[in-house]
């Protein structure tokens, strides 16, 4: 690939879907003059999305990463899902904020002190009301596959909730749609063009910063649905219960430290030097070698035979000297030491990590194999090119140089179909 090539990313207010989550009836009349007239006869049929759990396939990543401690005092949690769609596949409110839909779905951050217990039941009795009357429960109307699936919920505080939820205003701005690529990266090809949803993601953001502290502040990051809400501004200061019910799509925990121990902290605590194996035990002429980052690691050749050579990482810092061979293979750049008849197989190894880099790329990897169709395909044009001209000419009428061109091109070319 020419990495020179300009790459796409687009970014979308949002992703909207022509049919939301819910049931649907289409009715077909037909007006006839004939009688008796004709019959309507009404479809039922019903969308369903996730409601109650994404799953992990749902999920594509979300930051900070799970069960991970840093500075991430200045960073608002987000999570990015695999369906550029999701967001909107259920209506929320009836309410609108200008131009822009109202996602079903936020992102809430709690901090340590805040966190409440994680609990899970069957979608019937968690949305029982008689169960848990001091708790404010969406009314969620259930199909009958759904009465019987296991649902994950948080029951939060009412004052809490109403205070760090995003406003209904505010969930507009806090989802986006976006195209990366099918493997994750800026891509090269047009998103229009793209086969069904490869390359698009959807992101929620949440609207409030982690909890820091010197010893580590745990926080805890909850993907909540909103469906049967509504205006949960308007309505829930109203609501005479305590708490409410918020169902968990998804849910991750980090542990953030105060600004100090980010990634600059960690640089200034570094102790400097060249990454070498401990140079106590080693000999007078060696200790050059491994103060210069090799080390001897044992190696297999091709052959099955086994021996000693030097290998030192390209992450050493210090400068290498450019190779001025060019290979095709690892074995190619090999090094060979005379003083200590061993072989340097760094080179062969940078090389090797780069070659399997690029294979990791599914679009590098589809260019390597579609040259190679192409050159075996030139190969036998080639072959075949050669068969017809040593066995066809002696057929022909001598002299008559324009029939067997003629003869000659045909052939090549329904050979060149069937190859």
């Amino acid at each position: 690939m020419d990495v020179t090539e300009e790459k796409t990313i687009v970014f979308t207010d949002d992703c909207q879907v022509p049919l939301q989550d819910g049931r649907y009836q289409v009715c077909m009349e037909q007006k006839t003059e004939l009688w008796p007239g004709l019959q309507s006869q009404p479809l039922n049929f019903r969308v369903e999305g996730p409601r109650f759990d994404l799953g992990e396939e749902g999920v594509h990543s979300c930051y900070p990463p799970d069960q991970t401690t840093g500075g991430y005092g200045s960073v608002l949690p987000h999570v990015v899902l695999n369906r550029r769609t999701l967001p909107w596949e259920r209506r929320e409110t009836d309410r609108e904020s200008g131009e822009r839909k109202i996602p079903w779905m936020c992102l809430l951050l709690l901090w340590e002190e805040e966190i409440p217990q994680l609990r899970q039941e069957e979608a019937e009795n968690a949305l029982n009301p008689e169960k848990a009357k001091e708790v404010y429960i969406p009314g969620l109307s259930l199909d009958q596959n759904e009465k019987s699936q296991i649902c994950r919920f948080i029951d939060l505080e009412k004052e809490l909730f109403l205070k760090i939820a995003p406003r209904i205003r505010e969930l507009p701005w806090l989802c986006h749609g976006g195209y990366a690529g099918k493997d994750g990266l800026a891509a090269v090809s047009d998103p229009e063009k793209e086969p069904e949803d490869k390359g698009w993601y959807s992101t929620v953001m949440a609207n409030r910063f982690p909890e820091s502290s010197e010893a580590g502040a745990k926080n805890h990051v909850y993907l909540v649905s909103l469906e049967g809400y509504g205006d949960y501004e308007e309505a829930l200061p109203k609501a005479a219960q305590s708490h409410v019910r918020l169902f968990v799509l998804h849910d991750w925990e980090f542990i953030s430290h105060k600004s100090q121990y980010g990634f600059g902290h960690r640089v200034q605590e570094l102790s400097v030097g060249y990454l070498t194996m401990p140079l106590e035990k080693a000999s007078e002429n060696l200790a050059p070698i491994l103060q210069n980052g090799y080390v001897p690691m044992e190696h297999r050749l091709r052959n099955g035979e086994r021996t000693v050579s030097f290998y030192r990482s390209c992450c050493v810092p210090k400068p290498w000297k450019q190779a001025e061979v060019e290979a095709d293979t690892a074995d190619g750049l090999y090094g060979y030491d005379p003083r200590w008849g061993v072989l340097d197989v760094s080179y062969g190894a940078a090389w090797q990590a780069g070659r399997l880099a690029a294979l990791n790329r599914k679009t590098v990897a589809e260019q390597i194999m579609e040259r190679r169709r192409k050159d075996l395909m030139e190969v036998r044009r080639r072959v075949h090119r050669q068969l017809l001209q040593e066995n066809v000419q002696g057929l022909l009428p001598d002299g008559n140089e324009t029939v067997g061109h003629s003869v000659l091109t045909l052939l090549e070319d329904i050979g060149g179909r069937l190859l």
